[in-house]
This record gives structure tokens, C-alpha cells and sequence, in this order.
């Protein structure tokens, strides 16, 4: 299996490729090609076109979660490849989502007029499944091993679709079938407690992340699972793709870590590390996106046979 990362928020090293707070990865296993997220503006086409990868053709769009740095660019692409149909979570349909870490309240939600335009094409997910053969989506069911501490600033709420789309046919659409600013902390590095978002800012609930879904595959040598945030936990996702899909070798695991820069990064990194050892010491990892740099550091040292990748890197597993 190869998998192309389209967009990060990492550029290449030439800076040939756009680069942006979000992800957007290809795919490509037996004959598939399998789009991940959209990054959060649509850019991740033009740096597909300037490495001369062609995105017709592609089997389907898998949609993570409904941050808007991973279905930014839901719009462009659904207007630029005009028969791709997107799995998604059906709960992006009627949940809006904010974050406020760094004050303020943001808003990190899916395009409610994309989801409503292009309704036809978009087939809601409500829970695991398999969307092809060998290929499942999967919602996090396990919830032992910790989830990551940045998650304490993200909220939803839920809303009627009608206060959702604007046009009076959004039931009929329903049934035709962050980017949160994770950017380095300030010199006293941020902490992360119970005084968060969910006392402070007056809106929403805590995010369970019940709309986040991972995409396990299954392989000859075990399975290779994309989750491009993990706020479900990483541990936590493979034990749910192992207990679905029946296969328990997690050949690699592939996405952002949600390891934010605050003072608890070193000790969540080193949980995940002797956790790691001891659930899943043969995993290959593959991270980016929304693991820090100060995580990434701490990983580079823990021992864990592990990648780190930005925008334009290309990976064979």
C-alpha cells in the first residue's frame, strides 16, 4: 500500500507545495484509490496537480471527522470531481463544532451549505462498517487508554438540520442518502485543566467525538488504520478497528496524535509511549498534522518504530 500526503500543516522541503492547518492524504491498496480528508481550504488539489497525481478516478472520499481542517475542502473537491462520493459521519449532518483554545470561540464546523448542495453524493455513516471490500469505517468504541489532553477545548452542539441548511428541503437532501488553532504555544508554555472551554465560553458541550471514524484496512500482514486526529485516543481506535474487523496485527498506523504544545505534552507523549510498547510494539507509526513539535520531538527519542511526514511525502508499507 502507498499512501501521497497531499496537504499538511508541515511544508515540503522545497516549498514547492502549498501547506496549510489541515490534512488531506491518497490512498492507493489493491487497485483502490482512496481520498482522506480535504485539508481546510481545497489547496490540496492544486498540489496534487503540481505532483502530477491525478485525483479522477478515485473510488470514494473518506471523511474523518468534522473538523474543518479535514472537510475545508469538501467543496472544491466535489465540484472539481464530479462522480466522487464522500463516507461520512452522519452526526456532521446536525452538530455544530467550536473550539477556544487560545480565548475566543472558533467555529470548526463542516460547510453547511456544501453538505447541503452536494447531499446526493455524501453517504452518512451512523456506525462501523465495511464501505468496501477489506476496507472498514470504524467509530471508536474502546475508551480505557487516554485521549488526548487538547481535547478538553473542544466542544459541540447539536442542532436541528433545519437550523443547519437554510432551504426548506434539507430533510429530502439528508435522506438522499479544528481547523482548531494547535499552532506552538507562547514561551510560558500553555496549560491544559479543568478551567477550559466547557466553563468558560457559554456554548456547546464536551466533544465525545462520536463523529470522528478511523479507516481500517486489512492487509495480509494486519491491518493499516488511518485516523487523521485521533481524539478518540490512538490506542483507543486500534483496539476498536482490531475488535471490528476481526484482525488482530496493526501493521501501521497512520495520522495526527492531537499531542498539542501545553505542559502536559511530555507526560501524555510518555503514557502513549509505555502504553504503546505494550499493546502494539511491532506498529508502525506515521504522524503529522496535529502532533506537535514538541511532541514529535519527545517521540523522536521514545524507542517507537515511527514517521514523521509532511506535505508532498510519499510512504510505501
Amino acid at each position: 500500500m502507498k499512501f501521497s500526503v497531499l496537504i499538511d500543516n508541515t511544508p515540503d522541503g522545497q516549498n514547492a507545495l502549498e501547506a496549510e492547518h489541515g490534512l488531506s492524504m491518497l490512498a492507493e491498496t489493491d487497485g483502490r484509490r482512496i481520498l482522506i480528508d480535504t485539508g481546510l481550504s481545497g489547496k490540496f488539489i492544486d498540489n496534487a496537480r503540481r505532483k502530477g497525481i491525478s485525483l479522477d478516478g478515485l473510488d470514494f472520499c473518506f471523511l474523518s471527522h468534522g473538523h474543518n481542517d479535514h472537510s475545508g475542502g469538501l467543496r472544491r473537491l466535489m465540484e472539481t470531481i464530479h462522480d466522487t462520493k464522500v463516507y461520512l459521519s452522519e452526526k456532521i449532518f446536525h452538530e455544530r463544532y467550536a473550539s477556544s483554545r487560545h480565548g475566543g470561540t472558533r467555529d470548526l464546523s463542516t460547510d453547511a451549505d456544501t453538505l447541503q448542495k452536494f447531499a446526493g453524493r455524501l453517504v452518512p455513516i451512523k456506525e462501523s462498517t465495511w464501505i468496501a471490500d477489506g476496507i472498514a469505517a470504524v467509530f471508536t468504541s474502546h475508551d480505557e487508554y487516554p485521549k488526548p489532553a487538547g481535547n478538553i477545548f473542544l466542544t459541540k452542539t447539536t442542532v436541528e438540520s433545519s437550523r443547519i441548511f437554510a432551504s426548506d428541503d434539507s430533510e429530502n437532501a439528508l435522506r438522499a442518502s479544528d481547523s482548531e488553532d494547535v499552532s506552538p504555544a507562547s514561551d510560558e508554555s500553555e496549560g491544559v485543566s479543568g478551567e477550559s472551554l466547557h466553563t468558560s465560553c457559554g456554548i456547546g458541550c464536551p466533544d465525545d467525538f462520536d463523529h470522528e471514524m478511523s479507516m481500517a484496512i486489512v492487509t495480509a500482514q494486519g491491518l493499516i488504520i488511518f485516523s487523521s486526529c485521533s481524539h478518540g485516543g490512538a490506542i483507543n481506535i486500534m483496539k476498536s478497528c482490531q475488535d471490528f474487523t476481526g484482525e488482530q496485527r496493526v501493521r501501521a498506523f497512520i495520522g495526527g496524535l492531537h499531542f498539542v504544545d501545553c505542559n502536559q505534552t511530555a507526560s501524555e507523549v510518555a503514557t502513549f509511549v509505555s502504553d504503546l510498547k505494550t499493546t502494539f510494539p511491532d506498529t508502525q507509526i506515521f504522524t503529522g498534522h496535529c502532533t506537535s513539535d514538541k511532541a514529535k520531538n519527545l517521540l523522536k527519542t521514545s524507542g517507537l518504530n515511527i514517521h514523521f511526514f509532511r506535505t508532498s511525502d510519499e510512504f510505501e508499507i
